[in-house]
């Protein structure tokens, strides 16, 4: 219920921003917000929302009647009821594009909670504007590459070469490609006979839809830009009056008809230059995109064949380039190209054609069209509905169609049909167009997926922390308890009972740590054998008894880089999933590890492989097997085909995740009622396993002397558990769950503490910004950085912001005095 609302953008950067889209506001209103925008940093402007568009940072003001940065249109926004605001910075990547302000009718209105929410809705904003323009350039690129192959396919089709007429075809060409490519001004030029000059055939003006011709320019005047034209390659000026080959245009023909960029391609009569297809753009420079310059230099070649037909001045010879040419077009093209007569029979198609539909080469060669026809029918889901639109399409000349089809093998063409015209309008036949849409339908499958995988990662990510925060307040008082009831105690069993209840909830919070890639795993060269053994001495243990494990290792089985707790996962997931497929009855577990070779073909046909070396770890059970449609779903997070209240339906997406993170892949072979086999490839590295460090005899948790610790956690339960767990053991130690709170005590005493421990993931200042605002207060103090999730980046960022440790969340008592004392004693990290 806020009073007003707009999104502002810019186009670009120190452009002025526009409202795009509001709530709340009239005309008049608008009209004055856009006045301020253009203000820039002048009296009048907002000073809110400057700040958030330079800065990136939201901006609040929380009294706009008395707040002196708003004096200057104080009035104009207490008039309409505005007494806070708050300005958002929208992104795209790291790049600030606008902002999102809101505006309340109380004043104080924008406390944190609500500015955490709004800077998660902006981030929101961002991305979906981030995704739209994706879309769009994609959308643009295929409304590109559309009008561009059907401007040459009617180019190519519709002259009559007995009624040829050079000037006429020329013009409509530079036509063509100024009305395809949005160019104010498209003109081909011809070479004299010795070359030493050009002469305008025709310009083309899009604006004013003109055509003239006549003008001349001669290589002694410039030079530069004949020599470029010499090269026989295309001229791409994204800035002509600054580029070398066309500056010599700038002051007498660039600037006083406002040309930015150029684009020129050659046009070439048997083989020699004859002339060049000059596209200028007026206004701002452009950057000419690859499909625009392949575009340009197909029409330079169309150009050119009227240019030989025209100078040969026979039709036989006119028609003979024209369908070399076409034929060079279709044999070359990435889309299946059919073209009939008026009664349908091929005149002409490609290879891409018989690749696409599978045509056999007999029936390909075959005259009669009854044969292929029926062969296509039958490759479609709809025979019936393919035929009929066939014989519509023959019996409607005049008309243009445009579908998909879906061929039973899964591939999806875009087919486009449209007839085949003279410039009078005799009509000679059809052309079909047949594109392939696989690949693209697949990256779009795939580019949902990564979407939806990222945003549950994140989910998952956020509810790790919370649980961390829980369990270690769980673990902490545990161990409090254990101690103060002592051996024998009654109680100490159930103790010990959540103690292991927690410990297994701590694995599945490394699960989802693992599932939403925020555990950085630490890798080592390892000898895959050596961890495959060390963790089947634990999953035999686990396994039923009626259950028979078979391990195979083959000699040639080359090292991996893995980290080795990600090894022990992948093997208990996988060995749980297969048991589980026995169904209690006995059955057989079989584990194969040996070296492959991956060949150019099979990465080819698995995204997640790259031609190379690897070592490959199967592990096959003869369980109940699954279907095709199971399996299509066995990596999506929280599936699961256990009953309510077995799994979670993490196991294999955690798999598959780990197997990302190692460069490597996963594939899954099942059949119903036949078993299953899982095949993992791990990319072969050269090189041995460092020494594992000596293991730390277990024994009393050190004490302390009466340090005193300042211990910072947003959980209220973790810091009094730690409090009493440290007072135990002899610190003094003060407690904090604000960090703001934190820091003041610091300032206000720099000398009180002689080590702190803060959580990263603090809610009012990050363990980062508190760190490094600690080390201004009193430089060198020990800090201890706390987090339920540790990567390379958020280490490197605490060691520079100057933390001495780093200590994963949830904790044991022995891990997190262990670090104290240490800390303490030496003073230095470790």
């Amino acid at each position: 219920k806020f009073r007003m609302a707009w999104i502002g953008i810019r186009a670009a950067p120190g452009r002025p921003m526009r409202i795009i889209a509001h709530a709340g506001a009239d005309e008049a209103t608008l009209e004055i917000f856009h006045q301020m925008l253009g203000y820039e940093q002048r009296d009048g402007a907002c000073a809110f929302t400057f700040h958030a568009l330079q800065t990136g940072q939201h901006a609040v003001c929380n009294d706009i009647a008395g707040d002196p940065q708003a004096a200057s249109w104080r009035e104009l926004a207490l008039q309409r009821g505005y007494r806070s605001l708050v300005s958002l910075p929208v992104k795209a990547g790291d790049t600030v594009i606008g902002t999102f302000n809101l505006y309340a009718g109380e004043p104080d209105f924008f406390d944190e909670d609500e500015l955490r929410l709004l800077d998660e809705l902006a981030m929101d904003i961002s991305f979906a504007l981030e995704v739209g323009t994706r879309e769009s350039e994609r959308r643009a690129a295929e409304d590109r590459h559309t009008r561009q192959r059907n401007t040459l396919i009617a180019l190519t089709s519709q002259h009559d070469p007995n009624s040829y007429d050079l000037v006429e075809t020329v013009g409509q060409l530079a036509e063509a490609a100024a009305r395809t490519l949005g160019v104010a001004r498209v003109s081909v030029w011809r070479y004299n006979q010795d070359q030493s000059a050009i002469e305008c055939v025709d310009l083309f003006e899009l604006e004013a839809g003109r055509h003239s011709s006549g003008a001349k320019l001669s290589a002694a005047t410039h030079p530069a830009y004949f020599r470029a034209l010499a090269e026989g390659e295309v001229i791409v000026a994204n800035d002509a009056v600054s580029d070398s080959r066309t500056s010599e245009f700038a002051d007498n023909y660039l600037r006083p008809l406002g040309i930015q960029s150029m684009l020129d391609a050659p046009i070439k009569a048997d083989g020699v230059r004859a002339g060049v297809l000059c596209h200028e753009h007026v206004g701002s420079p452009r950057q000419w995109k690859g499909d625009e310059m392949t575009f340009a230099v197909a029409v330079a070649n169309l150009v050119s064949l009227a240019l030989e037909s025209w100078e040969r001045r026979q039709a036989e010879d006119g028609l003979r380039w024209r369908t070399a040419f076409f034929e060079a077009q279709v044999n070359s093209a990435l889309d299946g190209l059919l073209v009939v007569d008026q009664q349908g029979r091929k005149i002409l198609q490609n290879e891409r054609f018989n690749q696409l539909w599978k045509i056999p080469r007999h029936i390909a060669e075959d005259k009669d069209d009854t044969a292929q026809i029926q062969f296509a029918a039958s490759r479609t889901k709809n025979p019936a509905q393919f035929v009929e639109q066939v014989r519509h399409l023959y019996a409607h000349p005049d008309e243009v169609s445009r579908d998909e089809i879906e061929l039973v093998d899964g591939t999806i063409l875009d087919r486009y049909s449209s007839p085949v015209r003279d410039s009078a309008g005799k009509h000679y036949g059809r052309i079909w167009n047949f594109h392939d849409l696989t690949e693209q339908r697949q990256l779009e499958v795939q580019f949902r997926q990564a979407q939806k995988m990222e945003a549950i990662g994140t989910l998952a990510g956020g509810i790790a922390h919370d649980f961390n925060n829980m369990l270690g307040a769980i673990i902490g008082n545990v161990a409090l308890a254990q101690q103060d009831v002592g051996p024998g105690h009654p109680a100490l069993e159930s103790l010990n009972e959540v103690f292991k209840a927690s410990d297994r909830a701590t694995a599945l919070v490394r699960q989802i740590l693992a599932f939403s890639r925020r555990d950085a795993p630490e890798k080592h060269v390892l000898q895959l054998r050596s961890a495959v053994e060390d963790n089947l001495k634990f999953l035999r243990a686990t396994l039923p008894a009626g259950v028979e494990l078979v391990t195979t290792y083959a000699d040639d089985c080359p090292n991996v880089l893995a980290d080795p707790t990600a090894i022990h996962q992948v093997l208990f997931n996988l060995f749980t999933n297969a048991w589980h497929a026995l169904e209690g009855r006995s059955g057989r577990i079989t584990l194969r590890l040996d070296g492959v070779n991956v060949d150019a073909d099979r990465a080819h046909a698995h995204a997640d492989l790259r031609a190379g070396r690897y070592a490959r770890l199967a592990v096959s059970d003869t369980g109940k097997g699954m279907d095709a449609a199971t399996i299509k779903r066995i990596f999506d997070p929280f599936f699961t085909t256990k009953v309510v209240g077995q799994g979670t339906g993490l196991g294999l997406s955690v798999v598959h995740g780990i197997m990302k993170s190692h460069a490597g892949a996963i594939t899954v072979a099942s059949q119903p009622g036949r078993g299953t086999t899982f095949e993992l490839c791990f990319p072969a590295v050269e090189g041995t396993h460092p020494a594992e460090p000596a293991a730390v005899a277990p024994g009393e948790l050190p004490r302390g002397s009466g340090q005193r610790i300042l211990y910072l956690d947003d959980e209220t339960a973790l810091v009094d558990m730690t409090t009493r767990l440290l007072e135990r053991l002899g610190y003094q130690v003060t407690g904090f769950t604000r960090a703001s709170e934190a820091l003041a005590a610091v300032r206000a005493q720099p000398g009180t503490f002689d080590l702190v421990v803060t959580d990263y993931n603090m809610p009012d200042i990050s363990g980062l910004q508190v760190t490094e605002e600690l080390m201004k207060l009193r430089p060198g103090l020990p800090v201890i950085l706390a987090s339920g999730y540790i990567n390379d980046e958020l280490r490197a960022k605490a060691l520079q912001a100057g933390a001495r440790h780093l200590l994963y969340k949830p904790n044991t008592e022995e891990e997190l005095c262990q670090a104290v004392h240490r800390l303490l004693q030496s003073g230095r990290p470790y």
